[in-house]
């Protein structure tokens, strides 16, 4: 299978890298320099760095030697998604016309398109919600992945079934490839190291569904690749939530070092409780998440 990857961050290397597993032909678009190939090659994965002015026209060029495309691109963060909601719906504007011409001009063309990382749109139940559950975005972060959801998925391209938009939850850890996430996982255990305090905005009981970066590849990778046509959304989590104080609380027993705690002001257009059912990517991909206590100790960290 020929795959595209477009972006540059913690999700598109990781999973251009779980993809090239086997017979997969990857490549990697980035608009960055930052993006190292020496990881990426050692995977197989070839990368293709583009001057951000002409990122889509390469990109375009590129699709059409692809069978299927996951965009990763993202949105921004839920914290500049506030500050400047009118550049960043714009962003996410430029990525619904590009990805839907992209499948238009190439028929059969399938379309993965990370539609959110970290915070998804509204409150859930503790239990998780599943990709049916009804939306209710609390910031801008939300309404602009939303919008790009509710757009591709209501194009011909989207009723033709060539879409799956991919909900991820907060993924922490090291990818094969190097890159590191900046997950409050990561930042608490690098807390709990090097001594430094840790900072938290609110009580501390905010619930969120981490899964390790190598699962969500994974989860990403298997889905593509599975005979089983992916449904129009699809929860890529591990469906267990952890509130901020019991991942900090988690830490320190796995170190054996107290973590030093400051909290500041929970933002407005933060949710209480995000984690994602996401039962239906494990049947898709034949494959399960660990825990985060067993992901705590993956890449010999603890």
């Amino acid at each position: 299978m020929k795959i595209l990857v477009l972006g540059n961050g913690l999700i598109a290397t990781a999973t251009a890298a779980i993809a090239a597993v086997g017979t997969n032909s990857v490549a990697l678009a980035s608009r960055s320099d930052k993006v190292s190939d020496v990881g990426l090659a050692r995977h197989g994965v070839e990368l293709f760095r583009s001057n951000p002015e002409f990122f889509w026209s390469d990109a375009q060029i590129m699709a059409g030697n692809s069978e299927v495309v996951i965009s990763a691109l993202g949105v921004s963060s839920p914290a500049l998604a506030e500050s400047h909601p009118e550049k960043y719906f714009n962003e996410a504007r430029e990525i619904i016309e590009n990805l839907n011409q992209m499948a238009h001009t190439n028929p059969g063309l399938r379309l993965f398109v990370v539609t959110s990382g970290g915070t998804v749109y509204g409150e859930t139940p503790r239990e998780g919600a599943p990709e049916e559950f009804p939306k209710n975005p609390v910031s801008h972060y939300g309404l602009h992945n939303s919008h790009i959801e509710d757009f591709l998925l209501s194009s011909p391209v989207g009723l033709e079934g060539r879409v799956c938009c991919l909900r991820v939850s907060n993924p922490y850890g090291v990818s094969q490839t190097g890159v590191q996430s900046r997950s409050f996982v990561d930042a608490a255990l690098a807390s709990a190291l090097s001594g430094t305090p840790l900072t938290i905005l609110g009580d501390g009981e905010h619930v969120r569904d981490f899964i390790h970066i190598e699962d969500a590849a994974t989860l990403i990778a298997r889905s593509i690749e599975s005979q089983d046509a992916p449904p129009p959304v699809l929860n890529i989590g591990t469906g267990i939530g952890h509130s901020l104080n019991e991942v900090t609380e988690m830490i320190e027993h796995r170190t054996g070092r107290l973590i030093g705690i400051h909290h500041e002001a929970r933002r407005t257009f933060d949710v209480h409780v995000n984690v994602l059912d996401s039962r239906k990517a494990f049947s898709l991909a034949g494959f399960h998440p660990r825990l985060l206590e067993d992901g705590l100790g993956a890449n010999g960290v603890m």
